[in-house]
C-alpha cells in the first residue's frame, strides 16, 4: 500500500520541543515551517563535557543555548524546512462551517506586518506562552481544562569561570529540596568554556537575592559547604539571572473535542517545575508519540484527528507528572497540591519518604531513582521487592 504524503505543516515555537516535532513531522510533509518569535544565531560551540560513572547513565553537561543551538543547526539542514524567525503566530484558521484547522495567522515582529499560512497540520510547542486555548475559544472550540500545582520555587543561575586551581571532582552538584521542612536548593554543573553554571532556588517564595553578597549568603544555608566553596572563589562572568515560571500545570487536550490538523505537545501541554530537569525528556518522549501517529495516518490514509494524539500524549506525560507534583505536594504551602488521601496513600507517602532519605546514603538507590527521574526506568522499578525490603530494613 503506497503511503501518502501530506503537504505542508506549521510547527509553532522553536525551543526542543518544536525542533523535535520538526524532525518528526519532515519524515511524513513535503514541507515544514517552524515559526519562532526568536532566534539562535548560529555560532562555533566546543563540544560539551562528557563523563560516564559506573551504571549505563551517561552525562553530558552543556547549556541550553548550546543544546539548542546544535540540535536547530541540524534541524535547518533538512531540505524541506523552513524558519520563520522574529515571527508571532496570532491565532489559528479555519473555513468557514468547518471543523478543521487549515493554517495560522501571523505578525512579522520587523515590521508589525500581517500574513496567514496555509497547513495541514499545525502543532503547537509554543510552551508555557501558550496561546492554543485562547484561540481555540476564539473558534468556538471548549478549551481544555487544567491542574496547576504550584510550589512558588524561584530561582536565580549564575556563571562562574571555573579557576585554574580548582580540580573539581564531579561535573554536577545537586543539594535538592526535602519536603516538606527542606525548600532550599543548588545546583552546580560543569559546561563549556571552562564555566560553571551555578544555581540557586528556594520553594515557598523564599527566593535567593539577586545581588553578589546575598547570593553567596543564601549559598551559605545549603546543607553542603563544597557548593558555597566553588562560587566563593570563583570569578562571576554574567549577571544573576532570576526565574520564576516553576508551576507544574497540565492542559487536558484529551478531554475536549479538537478541530482536526491542531495538536499541541511539550510545555504547551504538560510544563513541569524545571527542578526535575524532565522537561527536555518529556518533550522527545511526546515527538515519539508523535511520530507513531503521524506514521500512522500516513499508512491508512486517515484524517488528521489531534484527538487521537492527544490521548496518546496524556498517558505519555502521566509518568513524569506524578513524579513531579507528588514531590512538590509535599509542602504544605504548596497551591493546588494534590492531597494523598486513604490509608493505602499514606502508606505510599510513608514508603516514599524512607525511599527518598534512603537515597541519600545508597549510591544504588540514588542510580535507580535517577534513572527513574530521566524516565529510562519506570516507576514501578521503585517497588521490586529487594528495594522494597532495602527501604524498609534501612
Amino acid at each position: 500500500m503506497a503511503h501518502q504524503r501530506l503537504e505542508h505543516a506549521i510547527v509553532i515555537g522553536g525551543s526542543i520541543a518544536g525542533l523535535l516535532a520538526t524532525k518528526v513531522v519532515s519524515k511524513i510533509f513535503n514541507r515544514v515551517t517552524l515559526i519562532d518569535r526568536g532566534a539562535t544565531t548560529k555560532k562555533n560551540h566546543p563540544p560539551p563535557r562528557e563523563g560516564e560513572g559506573e551504571s549505563q547513565l551517561k552525562s553530558v553537561t552543556c547549556s541550553r543555548y548550546l543544546l539548542e543551538t546544535v540540535v536547530r543547526q541540524q534541524v535547518a539542514k533538512l531540505p524541506n524546512v523552513q524558519f520563520l524567525d522574529a515571527c508571532k503566530v496570532q491565532g489559528l484558521l479555519t473555513a468557514e462551517n468547518s471543523s478543521a484547522i487549515q493554517g495560522v495567522c501571523y505578525q512579522r515582529l520587523e515590521d508589525n506586518k500581517h500574513a496567514t499560512l496555509s497547513a495541514q497540520l499545525v502543532v503547537d510547542t509554543r510552551g508555557r506562552g501558550s496561546y492554543a486555548a485562547h484561540w481555540l475559544r476564539q473558534l468556538g472550540v471548549t478549551p481544555p481544562p487544567q491542574t496547576r500545582v504550584d510550589g512558588g520555587l524561584g530561582y536565580a543561575t549564575r556563571r562562574y569561570r571555573i579557576p585554574a586551581s580548582a580540580k573539581p571532582d564531579c561535573k554536577v552538584m545537586l543539594i535538592s529540596h526535602e519536603p516538606p521542612d527542606q525548600p532550599r536548593l543548588g545546583y552546580l554543573a560543569q559546561v563549556e568554556n571552562d564555566q560553571w553554571i551555578a544555581t540557586l532556588g528556594g520553594y515557598g517564595k523564599k527566593y535567593p537575592p539577586l545581588d553578589t553578597e546575598g547570593f553567596l549568603a543564601f549559598a551559605q544555608t545549603l546543607e553542603h559547604p563544597h557548593f558555597n566553596q566553588a562560587i566563593r572563589t570563583a570569578e562571576p562572568c554574567s549577571d544573576i539571572i532570576a526565574h520564576r515560571a516553576t508551576a507544574n500545570r497540565l492542559y487536558y487536550y484529551e478531554k475536549v473535542a479538537l478541530p482536526s490538523g491542531f495538536v499541541a505537545l511539550g510545555d504547551a501541554v504538560c510544563a513541569l517545575c524545571p527542578v526535575y530537569g524532565q522537561g527536555m525528556t518529556v518533550s522527545a518522549l511526546s515527538s515519539l508519540v508523535l511520530q507513531r501517529w503521524l506514521t500512522k495516518i500516513q499508512t491508512k490514509g486517515s484524517k488528521l484527528d489531534g484527538n487521537t494524539f492527544q490521548k496518546q500524549l496524556a498517558r505519555s506525560n502521566s509518568s513524569a507528572w506524578s513524579l513531579a507534583t507528588s514531590r512538590d505536594s509535599g509542602f504544605a504551602f504548596t497551591q493546588g497540591a494534590i492531597k494523598q488521601q486513604g490509608f493505602g496513600n499514606k502508606v505510599l507517602l510513608g514508603y516514599t519518604k524512607r525511599l527518598l532519605k534512603q537515597t541519600q546514603q545508597d549510591g544504588e538507590m540514588h542510580l535507580l531513582m535517577m534513572e527513574v527521574a530521566h524516565l529510562l526506568k519506570s516507576p514501578m522499578s521503585l517497588f521490586h521487592p529487594q528495594i522494597v525490603g532495602k527501604v524498609l530494613l534501612s
